[in-house]
């Protein structure tokens, strides 16, 4: 027996609400959970309808009956849909991801673009001064099953390349439960997996014989961001317990990435507050050119240093003063409760720091 595939034209259906007139400002797409419709979630979106929005509800391209149609009265068998099952998943996906697409372009007349690193539908809304085209923003969400539905679509158009994930923290699993849930999440998705340990701040380490395990089993689809302490022996022990075949990325905010570049990690994935200084630090260590490395690393690490003094809320706080203070940021306002504040004399100190950064980086 050979299995075989072939491409069919098939007739969906969506609904709407609100309009796409002349006075529209945002696009939603909301998709629905397993077992509903379209036609009995949107309502649910009432609310939402005030003149300025168009809300787009797609329903899933299987349906089925919810009850056994044998017994009762057969017309009165209700019918659920369902975005996909783990028969022929990859090809189930890739079919919604364009169902996806082109629903948003056909109720709006427009595609779906990228502004700014955000999505938005082209034409149809607001002028985006950067690219010079209106741009209305688009607001995805999914319920139930439509949440993974929604996440794969969104991850397909905006081009990641993995997704990162951390063990979950409102409950501790032991490494048999913990493998399960690493185990489906790539059921879930197409993409590789970032492994991120983040014990030295959040949650409980992983073992390393337990990360190696999972790379051996799942092969270049997992990655790794190791973050327990000490990160440079972490990195060495993964490294050869995976034959340094994984691809391992650091994330020290610059402050351990000279010694982590050395034990052959593959990148690093930083924050965005100090992003040039932290790019000029890896190009120059990929070149080889270590005195222009340590002239870099210097003021990174004296502003990590402080940083490191109030814990993870220590670098919350910093990375958005100098955000705010390169225009990324409108204001300096954090949610609360925070272990840390950044005093005066402390934030004259990074500014100090961050302007002798930039002027290193001008040389």
């Amino acid at each position: 027996m050979k299995e075989r595939h072939i491409r069919v034209n098939r007739t969906a259906r969506y609904y709407t609400l609100g309009t796409d007139g002349p006075h529209l400002g945002e696009v939603w797409l909301v998709c629905h959970g397993y077992r509903q419709l379209a036609r009995r979630f949107l309502p649910r979106f009432d609310g939402l309808d005030d003149g300025t929005r168009l809300i787009v509800a797609p329903e899933a391209l299987s349906r089925f009956y919810l009850h056994d149609r044998m017994t009762g009265d057969r017309k009165e068998v209700p019918v659920g849909a369902t975005w996909m099952t783990r028969e022929h998943r990859e090809s189930e996906i890739a079919d919604y991801v364009a169902y996806l697409d082109a629903v948003l372009h056909e109720a709006t007349g427009s595609p779906v673009v990228q502004s700014g690193g955000d999505l938005g539908v082209a034409s149809v809304g607001a002028t985006s001064a950067e690219s010079g085209v209106e741009i209305a923003p688009l607001t995805v969400l999914g319920f139930s099953q439509g949440s993974h539905t929604v996440c794969r679509w969104v991850a397909a158009g905006a081009g990641a390349g993995a997704i990162m994930a951390i063990p979950p923290l409102s409950q501790g699993l032991a490494e048999p439960q913990l493998a399960e849930y690493f185990e489906e999440l790539l059921e879930e998705v197409a993409l590789p997996i970032i492994i991120q340990d983040a014990s030295s701040y959040v949650g409980k380490a992983m073992s390393l014989p337990f990360q190696a395990e999972l790379f051996r089993k799942q092969g270049e689809r997992i990655l790794f961001k190791p973050e327990a302490a000490p990160l440079g022996p972490c990195i060495s022990a993964l490294r050869d317990l995976t034959g340094g075949q994984a691809k391992i990325f650091e994330g020290s905010g610059g402050v351990l990435l000279i010694d982590s570049y050395r034990r052959g990690v593959a990148g690093t994935i930083p924050g965005v507050e100090i992003l040039a200084g932290l790019v000029a630090l890896w190009n120059a260590c990929v070149a080889g050119d270590w005195d222009r490395a340590y002239e870099v690393y210097l003021p990174i690490c004296a502003i990590a240093t402080l940083q490191m003094q109030g814990g993870l809320d220590g670098y919350i706080v910093t990375e958005r003063h100098l955000l705010y203070r390169q225009g990324l940021f409108p204001n300096q306002v954090h949610r609360g409760p925070l272990a840390y504040q950044l005093d005066y004399e402390t934030r004259g100190e990074i500014d100090r720091l961050y302007d002798r950064l930039q002027a290193v980086l001008r040389r």
